[in-house]
């Protein structure tokens, strides 16, 4: 029987939803060793067998790995021998030993949300032959949900996390990068630039009218931005403002620009929304990754500010667009 198709019709809605959070559950400080090993004599102890078996199986990983690095570099390479560096530290003066370092470790838990749906509705009209109509109505639902969790052990200074606040409501791009000691080692780091109207989210902690140190770039020391304003919050209203003791130390900051810091009562900020939406995105401007969104909020200016932009209005104030990155250092 032969069939021809009248009308076919089809409606698609789609879903996904990703949603990733970073918890750090301990922060310790330890000092590393230093580059070489200290020499030790130690006695003879009376299972000599037992130590001479760790060597040999101590040795052959140390072989294995090498053997593995050099297959991924694609040529041999000219590996040191650090039991005779240790022989010659150890003959070496203490003055000469390398000073510890201070290193602090995060304990992290990882958690990753990944949500996919779709809702198909078909609507299908045909006629047969001999005149038959037929008619097919038909939906069809599908969804996935992955969750995966994982704790990690990390750098702190892997953990960067400030907050950029833009005067325009559109996604905060970066252009360039300034230097900044971003964890606080003493050597500058290259810390992207916000681009047009955007600027960094700061706590002049001295009142000195700059950012002199890691400690005042919010979210750079504790590895997330938007549980430190949020700590700031006195009265739990979910608002950052006038009313919270720490509003009145925010400032805004563009890196490169002028060195000057503007206060947010200064830009005729009202507050900050403590509430924002888990967005993620990895920024490629140019092909690499310079930054990874996590969480997207708002803020709220009045229009007859200095910095006022592109932003929805209403009666008199404007939303700015508040943006939490990660920057791996």
């Amino acid at each position: 029987m032969q069939m021809s198709v009248n009308q076919a019709q089809f409606e698609l809605q789609q879903q996904r939803l990703y949603y990733q959070d970073r918890q750090v559950l301990a922060r310790a400080a330890s000092e590393l060793e230093p580059s070489w090993p200290t020499h030790e004599k130690r006695e003879p102890e009376a299972d000599s067998f037992s130590q001479a078996d760790e060597q040999h199986l101590e040795d052959y990983r140390q072989y294995v790995k090498r053997r593995m690095i050099e297959v991924l570099a694609q040529r041999e390479l000219d590996w040191q021998d650090f039991k005779a560096l240790d022989a010659k530290a150890s003959d070496s003066s203490a003055e000469s030993a390398p000073t510890p370092e201070r290193q602090v470790s995060l304990l992290v838990k990882e958690t990753e949300l990944d949500y996919q749906a779709y809702h198909l509705q078909m609507g299908l009209d045909m006629q047969t032959s001999e005149g038959q109509a037929l008619s097919f109505q038909a939906e069809l639902d599908w969804q996935q949900l992955n969750i995966s969790s994982r704790t990690v052990l990390m750098s702190e200074q892997q953990l960067k996390d400030p907050l950029v606040l833009n005067f325009d409501w559109q996604a905060v791009q970066f252009k360039g990068e300034s230097y900044f000691d971003l964890d606080g080692d003493g050597e500058k780091d290259p810390l992207p630039t916000p681009h047009g109207n955007a600027g960094y989210l700061v706590r002049d902690q001295n009142l000195n009218g700059t950012v002199d140190g890691v400690n005042e770039l919010i979210g750079a020391v504790s590895g997330d931005a938007w549980s430190d304003i949020q700590s700031m919050d006195q009265n739990q209203d979910n608002w950052l403002d006038h009313r919270d003791a720490g509003f009145s130390q925010l400032y805004w900051w563009q890196p490169g620009a002028a060195t000057r810091l503007a206060s947010l009562s200064e830009l005729k900020v009202e507050g900050l929304l403590l509430s924002g939406a888990n967005t993620q995105a990895t920024l490629k401007p140019d092909g690499e990754p310079v930054a990874q969104l996590r969480k997207t909020g708002a803020f709220v200016y009045r229009q007859d500010s200095t910095q006022a932009g592109t932003a929805p209005a209403s009666e008199g104030y404007q939303m700015g667009l508040m943006q939490q990155f990660d920057f791996y250092i």
